[in-house]
């Protein structure tokens, strides 16, 4: 109905009435009524992202779509930064004329900081009535983010210009969306700050390393506050990595075996506090470590084989030590009763699963050469021609049994 209305009414009246069109649209998303449970949720915002892109999307011009991009940049902002307040005022004893939000190694720009303090100011009836609805807000985001990325996709290079717009700070906007408590919305913004890079790939570097140096910085605490900002910037590290094949350019190789490394070293820090080594970590740290690990090595992968052929070895011995590698330590797991355990066990396989999924989808082409080098080849062949030289000494009826099998090691 609403992409029939718009059809009607023409596109010169959606572009003259664009922001009126946009607010009325997302806000369906926000209304109670079309989230009564989580599969209606899901079915709103489909049909929110659809009207949204057949009249944005198909209809309006390249000039039209900028507009309509910074609209949607506004219209983040506002329930970014509220949230996000909220969030503050319900978890921390701080006044709000204290707030000091920093998203990376450069601080919000002035407007957004003026857009915080201006909320924070408010008074605390304002709050308390917006908290009732605040749940609401994240389909709106969710919307509004895709339909954010999908225009940077389409604009492509022009985007530049939105974020060079003082009164929009797109990127600081998205790094503050990626501290939602919404694990939905920190995908959705971790996708657009992947369209967008994509478009720039200039930015792609810069990125990355702002994503690594904060996730690092939150590896070092042991608190359960900042899981939800470790899950939002290991997301965008591994959008960004994901889509490093996009870029004509790539990025230098030192990075990703830094971010391997440091991959390793936070996967051994959650199995030491498995064994007792480290109990201050609490146990919603340590699976959200476990998961951001295995989730960065499958981004790894997607750097395809010139960037991890040197690291393909390591990587395999972190997948054997995930699995049981024997009868005995199989039956020695089942012994577990605590539900932790087998939490964070399903967790660690799963994700082993889903980066030998990426790795074979990437590295599919050379798979061979990557996971047999050529200094096994003298090796192998020495054993096979052990072998058939002492089955040449042992009478045939004590393996014949065994041809199917000495067929296979021929193979």
């Amino acid at each position: 109905t609403y992409v029939e209305l718009a059809l009607s009414l023409g596109t010169s009246w959606i572009e003259q009435n664009l922001s009126l069109f946009i607010n009325h649209v997302l806000e369906l998303a926000g209304n109670p009524r079309s989230s009564t449970s989580h599969v209606d949720s899901v079915y709103s915002r489909k049909c929110i992202t659809f009207i949204l892109r057949s009249v944005i999307g198909s209809r309006l011009g390249e000039k039209a779509q900028f507009a309509a991009a910074k609209e949607l940049s506004a219209i983040i902002t506002r329930y970014t930064t509220l949230q996000l307040i909220l969030n503050n005022i319900n978890s921390s004893p701080t006044s709000t004329n204290e707030l000091n939000i920093s998203t990376g190694s450069s601080s919000l720009n002035s407007n957004t900081n003026s857009m915080i303090q201006s909320y924070a100011s408010s008074s605390t009836n304002t709050f308390e009535s917006s908290s009732s609805n605040i749940e609401y807000t994240q389909h709106i985001l969710i919307c509004a983010l895709y339909e954010l990325s999908l225009l940077g996709q389409r604009v492509g290079t022009s985007i530049s210009l939105l974020l060079q717009d003082s009164c929009q700070g797109l990127i600081d906007t998205l790094f503050l969306a990626i501290l939602n408590p919404s694990h939905s919305v920190r995908l959705s913004a971790a996708w657009c700050l992947r369209s967008i890079t994509t478009a720039l790939p200039s930015l792609m570097i810069p990125m990355i390393d702002r994503c690594s140096e904060k996730i690092k910085t939150l590896a070092k605490q042991s608190t359960s506050y900042n899981t939800d900002a470790m899950s939002g910037f290991a997301l965008t590290l591994q959008a960004l990595l994901g889509a490093v094949y996009r870029c004509p350019l790539g990025i230098p190789s030192q990075r990703a075996k830094t971010i391997f490394e440091f991959a390793d070293d936070l996967l051994r820090t959650a199995t030491a506090s498995t064994a007792g080594q480290q109990q201050s970590l609490i146990a919603r740290v340590v699976l959200q470590r476990t998961h951001t690990v295995w989730h960065l090595l499958a981004a790894c992968c997607a750097l395809r084989q010139q960037v991890i052929k040197k690291i393909v070895p390591h990587l395999v011995l972190l997948w054997r030590n995930v699995f049981s590698r024997s009868q005995a330590d199989f039956e020695q797991e089942k012994q577990r009763e605590d539900s932790f355990t087998w939490t964070l066990s399903f967790n660690q396989c799963s994700g082993a699963l889903c980066s030998m999924i990426s790795f074979l989808n990437n590295c599919s082409i050379d798979v061979d050469h990557l996971i047999t080098d050529d200094s096994l080849k003298l090796p192998t062949t020495m054993f096979c021609l052990r072998l058939y030289e002492l089955l040449l000494l042992i009478p045939i009826k004590f393996y014949e049994h065994l041809y199917q099998l000495l067929t296979i090691i021929d193979a």
